[in-house]
């Protein structure tokens, strides 16, 4: 943290924030919406069925004790944990969806009530509903490394290079590159020192005459922008800039 001081923001902390996430991701999915007003109300209506049948299951509870233990327990212990080292997110408590899910069939099975039925199919279909569209809807992946790799493979130019505000070309970049000779790390830590990242950037750059600059997670490893700065003050202009990869940020295509 002492290191990389931001990182506190992406790494989940004891905030009301993140546990308004979690309920979010457990109930409405991992999906999300450019429109984030849309988003929070869709949210809120998709809310109400969910909590309902929680409010419910809570009759059962001694009967049920282990799966209530399994769901609150490590919730709690982990917002604690976060007070004093950030990790409460909601993909680090993905083991306890299998209790958030029984509780909710809980409150729907027990009673031999049809509106309680009613309730959990409703469940169910808004599951579904939301599955289907992050498995049909490309802009729901997390991440588009593939896509942003073969694009920018496909244009590199002869002497052009790609480059990133970090020691190595990210994991993700590796995993699908086919040109590993042309992408490279501009700094030699994880968070860019000034001398030593522009002195990298400068070699690497002397000879080329475009680059491809992800800016992904700059604000965490180059705050201070030296790579950029670096590549603009040795000649560089910028052509374009492409944005159409979700969750990977934006590249800059630079030419002298």
């Amino acid at each position: 943290m002492g290191i990389l001081p931001a990182w506190k923001e992406l790494a989940g902390g004891a905030t009301l924030k993140q546990l308004v996430l979690l309920w979010m991701k457990f109930s409405l999915g991992r999906i999300s919406l450019v429109n984030k007003s849309i988003y929070y109300v869709i949210s809120v209506l998709v809310s109400i069925p969910f909590a309902l049948l929680i409010f419910r299951s809570f009759k059962f509870i001694k009967k049920f004790k282990e799966v209530f233990i399994w769901l609150l327990l490590p919730t709690a212990l982990a917002f604690m944990v976060s007070i004093f080292f950030p990790a409460f997110i909601y993909f680090r408590l993905l083991f306890i969806l299998p209790s958030f899910y029984l509780v909710l069939t809980i409150g729907g099975i027990l009673g031999a009530d049809k509106k309680w039925y009613a309730l959990l199919v409703l469940v169910v279909l808004i599951n579904l509903t939301s599955c289907v569209f992050y498995y049909t809807d490309k802009f729901q992946k997390r991440e588009m490394w593939k896509g942003a790799v073969a694009y920018v493979e496909n244009r590199v130019a002869d002497n052009e290079i790609v480059l990133f505000s970090y020691p190595e070309p990210f994991a993700p970049y590796r995993w699908y590159e086919k040109k590993a000779d042309l992408s490279f790390g501009a700094t030699d830590s994880i968070k860019a020192d000034g001398i030593n990242a522009s002195d990298k950037t400068k070699k690497l750059i002397a000879n080329v005459s475009g680059i491809y600059y992800f800016e992904y997670l700059n604000d965490l490893s180059d705050p201070s922008r030296i790579v950029m700065s670096t590549i603009v003050e040795n000649g560089f202009v910028e052509k374009e800039v492409i944005g159409d990869f979700n969750g990977v940020g934006l590249i800059y295509h630079f030419v002298r």
